[in-house]
């Protein structure tokens, strides 16, 4: 009692497509993943838990850490959002999202992605 929905989903299929890329879809509207594993299609939210491990100096093999990152075409730091515009008879519209802080960094790394559900 006392709490809000973290997400919200307004979605109506109207055709047809892989069951796969819809479960996708949907779990991207809650931050999540689907993923087949075992024989079965499952699901992983992100939800906020207690961590597994931590990590130090102490338990790390001759105290060297190693970084691994992204190559910069994978940050992206401007979305084309296409999105189903329900207050406007349904047409679809496009939202420009820009992460300010990653432009100033990397420069204008546009991607193109199509919101589900909302």
């Amino acid at each position: 009692g006392g709490k809000e929905p973290r997400f919200t989903c307004s979605l109506y299929l109207q055709t047809r497509a892989e069951a796969y890329r819809v479960l996708q879809d949907i779990a991207t509207m809650f931050r999540g993943i689907s993923f087949y594993a075992a024989g079965q299609v499952m699901a992983s939210a992100d939800m906020p838990k207690d961590p597994v491990l931590t990590y130090s100096q102490a338990n790390v093999i001759e105290g060297r850490f190693h970084y691994a990152g992204s190559s910069r075409t994978a940050r992206h730091t401007v979305a084309l959002v296409s999105w189903i515009d329900p207050d406007d008879f349904g047409r679809q519209k496009v939202e420009v999202v820009q992460h300010l802080p990653g432009v100033a960094r990397y420069g204008i790394n546009q991607t193109e992605v199509t919101a589900v559900g909302c």
